[in-house]
C-alpha cells in the first residue's frame, strides 16, 4: 500500500519539525551548560579578589569600620597599603591600620586592580613605625579589646613595639595593634 505524496510530505515536515525541536533543545541545554560554566568561572575569579585589590588608585574617600570601641570608624583616603596594613589620612590625622582590624569598608571600587607585590608587605609597616620611632612622634596606639594609650615608640621589634606612656613602657604585639593615630602636622 502506497502512501499518498501529500501525506508523506506532511509526515516528513512533522519529522523535520520534531528534529529541529530536538536540535533546539540540545543547543539550549548546551547554552545552559556553557552559561553555568561561565558563571562558575566568574564566581571563582570573584572569590580570589581581596578587598585590598579593590582600593581605588584615585585616592577617593572611603569609610573604615574598625574592631575597636574607641575608634569604630574613620573617613578619609587610603594613601598606601599592603597585605597587612594600610596608611589612611583624614583632614587632621594619619593612621596606620592593621588590615585584620577592618570589619567593613565603604567606598571601594567594583573592579579589582593589579595585586600588590608581596615584597612590599612588611616594609610599609616597618618603615612607618621606624620613622615615628626615630623622630619620637607622639601617637595614640589602639590595641585589642578596646584599649588605647598615648605615647611614643621607643623600640621596634620583629613582632612587637615598645611604647612609652608616662613612666611606663608597654610592649605591644603587632598582631594586636588595631591602629596608630598621629597628627598630620607632626609627620
Amino acid at each position: 500500500m502506497e502512501v499518498p505524496e501529500h501525506e508523506s510530505k506532511s509526515v516528513i515536515r512533522e519529522l523535520m519539525h520534531i528534529v529541529r525541536q530536538a536540535d533546539d533543545a540540545i543547543a539550549s541545554e548546551a547554552n545552559i551548560d556553557a552559561d553555568l560554566e561561565t558563571l562558575d568561572s566568574v564566581r571563582y575569579e570573584q572569590e580570589l579578589v581581596t578587598w585590598r585589590s579593590r582600593i581605588s588608585t584615585q585616592r577617593q574617600e572611603v569609610r573604615l569600620f574598625l574592631h575597636h570601641e574607641k575608634l569604630e570608624q574613620i573617613s578619609g583616603r587610603i594613601t598606601q597599603y599592603s597585605e597587612t596594613v594600610l596608611l589612611f589620612e583624614t583632614e587632621t590625622h594619619q593612621y596606620l591600620v592593621n588590615n585584620d582590624s577592618v570589619e567593613a569598608i565603604l567606598g571601594l571600587t567594583d573592579r579589582a586592580k593589579v595585586r600588590i607585590s608581596p615584597t612590599t608587605d612588611d616594609f610599609l609597616m616597618k618603615i612607618w613605625l621606624h620613622d615615628i620611632c626615630d623622630r619620637q612622634i607622639s601617637a595614640t596606639w589602639f590595641i585589642g579589646k578596646g584599649r588605647s594609650l598615648h605615647g611614643y615608640c621607643v623600640r621596634t621589634g620583629s613582632d612587637s613595639i615598645d611604647v612609652r606612656s608616662g613612666n611606663e613602657c608597654m610592649v605591644i604585639a603587632l598582631k594586636h595593634l588595631v591602629a596608630v593615630q598621629v597628627f598630620l602636622n607632626r609627620i
